[in-house]
Formats: structure tokens, C-alpha cells, sequence
């Protein structure tokens, strides 16, 4: 599936998403497992390369943002 930019936007509607806290992926071995809240190997193992993912935050004062950067 191709999403484009379209699952950026502030009304997308991510409600058929799997949910849960950040940590997301999976692994064939082990070591890994508790680094994952969402583990998605059903949906991409041998299936798919990429992953979306939608983070929420709230940011307080707008008027002072120029751009958002995301690091982890």
C-alpha cells in the first residue's frame, strides 16, 4: 500500500492502525523482544520493507515553531 504524504496530515485517520506505545518491529531470533510495544513480523516478515508509524505529541506554543525535527 502507498500512502503518500497523505498519513502526515493532522486528519488522517489512523483508526484501523495497530496502536500501542513507540518501540516498533520484530525479530526471527531473540534478544530484541522486550525493545518492542508493537510488534508487527505478522504484517511485514517476508511481506514488506517499511513500516508508518504516528507519533502524537502536543506542542505548546505553535506560534514559536519554524519546523519539527524527530530523533531518536
Amino acid at each position: 500500500m502507498t500512502l503518500g504524504v497523505t498519513w502526515q496530515a493532522i486528519g488522517f485517520d489512523d483508526g484501523g492502525w495497530i496502536s500501542g506505545t513507540t518501540g516498533v518491529g520484530y525479530e526471527r531470533s531473540s534478544g530484541y523482544d522486550s525493545s518492542f510495544n508493537i510488534d508487527v513480523e505478522g504484517q511485514m516478515y517476508n511481506q514488506r520493507t517499511s513500516v508508518y508509524v504516528r507519533v502524537p505529541f502536543t506542542v505548546a506554543n505553535k506560534e514559536e515553531i519554524s519546523g519539527l525535527e524527530m530523533q531518536l
